[in-house]
C-alpha cells in the first residue's frame, strides 16, 4: 500500500524549512509522497494570505525540482474552519488505497488535545512527530537539521530564505509588502508610504495604469529611507538625498528577482523626477503631492487626475522652484 505523509499548514509563505522537513519525512518514514496540505482557515489564525496565492507559492517550490511532493488543496473545498480530522476523513474516503500519516512539529504536542475531536483523529491516522524541542510524547519521531527559518521572518523581509520565484510572486502581487513595512519604517514614514500608495493607486486607476504595479513602485519606494543594513545597495555616487531610491531600487531587484524596467526605474527616480514612465509620473506626483505634505497639493492633484503628463510637468516645475529657494 502506498504511503503519503501529510503536512498540514498555511504554508504563509512556503520556506526551505518547509522542504528540508518534508525531505527528512520522505525518508525517515520510507514514505512514497508528502502532501503539503494548505489550510483554508487555520482556526488559530485569523487572517491570512488568501488560499490561491499560497497554493500558487507552494507549487513554484516543489513542482520543478521535487517530483515526490505535492500540493494539496483538498481544505478548499471544506467547511471552516479547518480541522486535520475533517481533512484526514475525507482523504480517506477519495484515496482508501493509500495509507496517510500526518507530520506535525514537536511544538505542537503541548496543543494537541485542543485539537477539534482529537482523540478520534488519533485513532484514525499515525501521527509522526518532527523533534525540534524536548517535548515527550508516545509518537514516532523524525531528527534532523533544521533550516532557521520562519514564515513570519519572510513576511516581515528579515529573510529571504525560500525560492527566488516565490520572492518574485511575493513582490508581484504585493504580498507581505505591509508587514514588511511595519517592520522596517518609523510610524511617520509607514503613515507617509501609505498615503503616497493611496494617491498613487488613485491616480492609475484614473489614468488606467496596473494596479499591483503601482501598488508595489508606491510601498517599496523608501523601503530603504532609515535603514543602513542595505549599504552594500548604496551608490555612493549619488547624492545622499537620492541613495535610498537607488537602494531600494536595487534591493528590489537582486534580492527579490523583480525586473520590471518601469517599475525600478520609478523607485529610483522618484526623488528627482528623471523617469518619464507612466508609473514613474505617478509616483513622482504622489511622492510630492501626498495629503500629509505640510501645503495645499490639490490643485496638483486635480491638474494630474485630469492629464498625467501636465500634471507630473506641474508638479516638478514646482519642486524645482521649492529645490532652489531652499538652496538659496
Amino acid at each position: 500500500m502506498k504511503t503519503v505523509v501529510l503536512f498540514g499548514g498555511s504554508f504563509d509563505p512556503i520556506h526551505w524549512g518547509h522542504i528540508k522537513i518534508a525531505q527528512q519525512a520522505l525518508i525517515q518514514r520510507n514514505a512514497d509522497e508528502v502532501w503539503f496540505v494548505l489550510n483554508q482557515t487555520s482556526p488559530f489564525k485569523e487572517k491570512g494570505t488568501s488560499f490561491d496565492a499560497r497554493y500558487k507559492m507552494v507549487e513554484m517550490m516543489i513542482k520543478p525540482h521535487y517530483p515526490k511532493f505535492k500540493a494539496c488543496r483538498i481544505d478548499e473545498t471544506l467547511p471552516t474552519p479547518s480541522y486535520a480530522i475533517n481533512t484526514v476523513e475525507v482523504l480517506q474516503k477519495k484515496y482508501p488505497d493509500i495509507r496517510f500519516e500526518w507530520l506535525i512539529g514537536s511544538d505542537q504536542i503541548p496543543k494537541l488535545h485542543e485539537w477539534h475531536r482529537f482523540k478520534e483523529f488519533d485513532a484514525l491516522v499515525q501521527i509522526v512527530v518532527y523533534q525540534r524541542d524536548e517535548n515527550t510524547h508516545k509518537y514516532p519521531k523524525l531528527s534532523g537539521d533544521l533550516i532557521d527559518v520562519s514564515s513570519t521572518e519572510i513576511r516581515n523581509g528579515t529573510s529571504l530564505k525560500t525560492h527566488r520565484s516565490v520572492l518574485n510572486y511575493m513582490m508581484s502581487e504585493g504580498l507581505y509588502l505591509e508587514d514588511m513595512l511595519e517592520h522596517r519604517l518609523s510610524s511617520e514614514r509607514f503613515d507617509h508610504t501609505v498615503r503616497v500608495t493611496s494617491l498613487a493607486l488613485q491616480l492609475a486607476e484614473c489614468h488606467n495604469v496596473s494596479l499591483k504595479r503601482v501598488y508595489l513602485a508606491a510601498m517599496f519606494h523608501d523601503y530603504c529611507k532609515e535603514n543602513t543594513d542595505d549599504a552594500i545597495f548604496f551608490n555612493t555616487q549619488y547624492p545622499k538625498a537620492f541613495d535610498h531610491a537607488f537602494a531600494a531600487k536595487s534591493l528590489l531587484s537582486k534580492s527579490y528577482y523583480v525586473f520590471d524596467k518601469q517599475v525600478l526605474k520609478a523607485i529610483e527616480n522618484h526623488v528627482s523626477g528623471t523617469a518619464t514612465n507612466k508609473i514613474a509620473q505617478i509616483l513622482f506626483i504622489a511622492d510630492k503631492c501626498e495629503l500629509g505634505r505640510n501645503y495645499d497639493s490639490s490643485p496638483f492633484i486635480d491638474l494630474s487626475m485630469n492629464n498625467l503628463n501636465e500634471g507630473f510637468k506641474a508638479v516638478k516645475e514646482a519642486n524645482q522652484a521649492f529645490n532652489r529657494k531652499e538652496n538659496e
